[in-house]
């Protein structure tokens, strides 16, 4: 049976020294490791090259992490881990709110960067293979599911979530009229061995939300339950 192909990485920071470390342990995990000096290389190559995932520095001249995060979420809902020296909430919540997925704060461990990598890939996979064809499609009124293709519509517009939203709309989904706490979401979602906290959930829902709410303003199927955490209704 042929080997399946190595999943890309594209490691974007304008510090050589922190690309070639993040590149020499991604590859030493079996990944294979594209590099950008900036946020117009790296929208280049997303733009033009088989990207499977992205790790991208928050502060750097020019085109900055924000806007490539800005720039990729409105064509692609690649996942994307960003590094940042700032280590402030505001900015964190607001990279997950643009469409981040995951946040670390320089410096960090590159043994942990390569954990969350592989975390998220891992996360992706398990939605595959845990999707039943007898139940692969869910409706909510307007909102419809189909986790097999991980789409998401409302009425008959295609409402572009990242992976990491997908899978926490299809989890809350998937429990329709159950309480949920942040905890067993992380636990859920994340996994156990997610290295974030609980308000990693909240900044998603709010994104989830928007988009939602973009597409029919009176769609809202995600209730917070004070004290627990969020029901699907």
């Amino acid at each position: 049976m042929a080997d399946s192909p190595k999943k890309s990485v594209l490691v974007v920071d304008d510090h050589a020294d922190i690309r070639t470390l993040v590149k020499e342990y991604l590859q030493a995990s079996n990944f294979r490791v594209l590099t950008a000096t900036n946020g117009e290389e790296a929208l280049t190559l997303v733009n033009h090259a088989e990207v499977d995932l992205m790790v991208l520095d928050l502060n750097m001249p020019g085109c900055d992490g924000f806007e490539v995060c800005r720039q990729v979420r409105h064509v692609s809902s690649l996942p994307i881990l960003v590094l940042s020296a700032r280590s402030e909430d505001l900015d964190r919540i607001l990279m997950l709110e643009l469409g981040a997925d995951d946040y670390l704060t320089k410096p960090f461990n590159p043994r942990e960067l390569t954990a969350r990598v592989q975390a998220m890939f891992r996360r992706m996979e398990w939605d595959k293979k845990n999707s039943d064809p007898e139940r692969d499609k869910l409706q909510c009124g307007a909102l419809s599911l189909d986790l097999e293709s991980r789409q998401v519509w409302v009425n008959d517009q295609i409402v572009t979530l990242t992976p990491i939203e997908f899978s926490l709309l299809a989890c809350l989904a998937r429990h329709r009229g159950q309480n949920m706490s942040r905890q067993h979401l992380l636990d859920t979602v994340w996994g156990e061995d997610y290295f974030g906290d609980e308000r990693t959930v909240d900044a998603h829902i709010r994104g989830i939300r928007a988009k939602l709410k973009s597409a029919e303003e009176t769609l809202r199927p995600i209730v917070s339950v004070w004290g627990v955490g969020y029901r699907f209704e």
